[in-house]
């Protein structure tokens, strides 16, 4: 594990909390309509650092997405987890098939952002799909980061107490 990825102060647990998973549900689908994305995901850390595994998901398939995994060392989430760099990318550029193939809903487009907490990365935000195709633009990448650091306060304050509140 990099030693800019901070062990999983959050995790998909505490995403799960009743009243932090309502906040933050919201929150990452107003990140989604933000950058107009079909969809956007948080992203935590596995406690192995091996994995990013889907927390809070604002798509058609959450059910999926919140219960599947990825690789950190083979995926574009895991990139922006692994290094703290956001990234863009678009049709041809390499992702990690594996959730495609989980949801049957390709990804054509991707914006990510490390969310930070107490100066480490303990997760990342996603947007997959702009509504109107394409790829996403450089606009579209420097609202997620915004939003990625927006969620990073809310983490923390939703981590205070593990209650949301």
């Amino acid at each position: 594990m990099n030693d800019a990825m901070c062990q999983p102060f959050i995790s998909r647990a505490l995403c799960h909390e009743v009243r932090a998973q309502k906040l933050l549900r919201r929150f990452v689908a107003e990140s989604a309509a933000a950058v107009h994305a079909g969809e956007a995901t948080l992203w935590t850390i596995s406690a192995d650092g091996k994995q990013m595994e889907g927390a809070i998901n604002s798509g058609p398939a959450p059910h999926i997405i919140e219960n599947a995994a990825v690789p950190a060392n083979d995926s574009v989430v895991g990139l922006a987890a692994t290094t703290g760099i956001a990234a863009s990318i678009g049709p041809g550029d390499y992702q990690n098939p594996s959730i495609a193939k989980l949801t049957g809903l390709p990804v054509l487009a991707m914006v990510v952002a490390p969310v930070m907490w107490g100066g480490q990365i303990c997760g990342v935000l996603s947007a997959v799909n702009p509504v109107a195709g394409g790829v996403f633009s450089p606009e579209g990448l420097e609202t997620l980061q915004w939003r990625a650091y927006l969620l990073g306060l809310l983490l923390a304050d939703v981590g205070k107490d593990g209650s949301g509140a």
